[in-house]
């Protein structure tokens, strides 16, 4: 079970890093664009719930 249990963070701890990676490696315009993705998919989903 322990080993497991280390597999298991490792995994997590590997999981981590890549999304960490992939956010640090985004440019200023990246971030924009996925922010106003954001707040379009937050109109649109709100939209459905009223």
């Amino acid at each position: 079970m322990l080993l497991r249990e280390l597999m298991a963070a490792q995994k997590q701890r590997d999981i981590e890093s890549a999304y960490k990676d992939y956010y640090d490696s985004l440019t200023d315009q990246d971030v924009a664009e996925q922010r106003a993705r954001g707040t379009f998919a937050e109109t649109e989903f709100t939209a459905t719930i009223r």
